[in-house]
């Protein structure tokens, strides 16, 4: 005769798979800390700094930071905002905004992917491409060359509160297509412009008059392998981060 399970061993059996898969599933909603040592983050602009928790903080009106050999294509971070920084600095439109995001495809000064989160007077996403093709300074291409890329869906989201934690994942996959998580759910879609192909860099961050704690983290479905062509040193002068 076949053996068969008794219906309370199944039972049991179901009992402890339930946990199990629960766990499964929240490991992969939660990205893990990808564990980005000081030596790794090349600080372009402003200060970068780590607090005795081990995670990274921003006190300064401004700050662009890429991670050295990081994957150019996708990044996410899990912040704390806590509040506006000392002093201020204006956009060339001459407005005061406050914001924080992630950076793709970050050759240069003159050629990266913005994936902004406006806190203050414009809240919500702002997804733009900065392209100046045969510049790469500051000083050549100023603030010429930003396009809005436009949605081909997106989501209201709530606004950035004070002390609350909060993720934002960009991933760009082979075909330039754009997905923009807030906290593990899409919340934006859409295409980068076709130069996005031809741009090789790293991911990082950016801030706009706004104090954050931050780390970055990664997970199979955010952060894929990096391209093979993706450069191993940032193109431009770097600051240490103060440990």
């Amino acid at each position: 005769m076949p053996l068969t399970a008794r219906p309370e061993f199944r039972r049991t059996r179901l009992w402890l798979a339930a946990p199990l898969l629960m766990l499964g599933l929240m490991s992969a909603a939660q990205p893990r800390e990808r564990g980005v040592k000081p030596a790794d983050v090349c600080v372009t602009n402003g200060v970068v700094e780590k607090d005795l928790s081990g995670k990274f903080v921003i006190n300064t009106p401004s700050a662009r930071a890429v991670v050295k050999g990081s994957d150019d294509s996708a990044t996410a971070i899990k912040f704390e905002y806590l509040g506006p920084a000392a002093g201020e600095t204006k956009l060339a439109s001459g407005i005061v905004r406050r914001q924080l995001g992630v950076k793709l495809r970050a050759e240069d000064s003159c050629n990266v992917i913005y994936v902004m989160w406006g806190i203050d007077p414009q809240p919500g996403l702002i997804i733009s491409m900065k392209v100046n093709e045969g510049k790469s300074t500051h000083a050549e291409c100023g603030v010429k060359g930003y396009k809005l890329i436009p949605s081909t869906f997106e989501k209201s989201i709530s606004p950035i509160k004070i002390g609350e934690p909060r993720t934002l994942a960009a991933n760009l996959d082979e075909n330039s297509k754009l997905t923009v998580r807030v906290d593990g759910d899409v919340v934006w879609e859409g295409t980068a412009f076709p130069s996005a192909k031809t741009m090789y860099g790293y991911s990082g961050v950016r801030t706009d008059n706004v104090r954050v704690r931050f780390e970055w983290l990664s997970d199979d479905n955010v952060i894929p392998t990096a391209r093979k062509d993706a450069r191993s040193a940032p193109r431009v002068a770097c600051t240490k981060v103060n440990d």
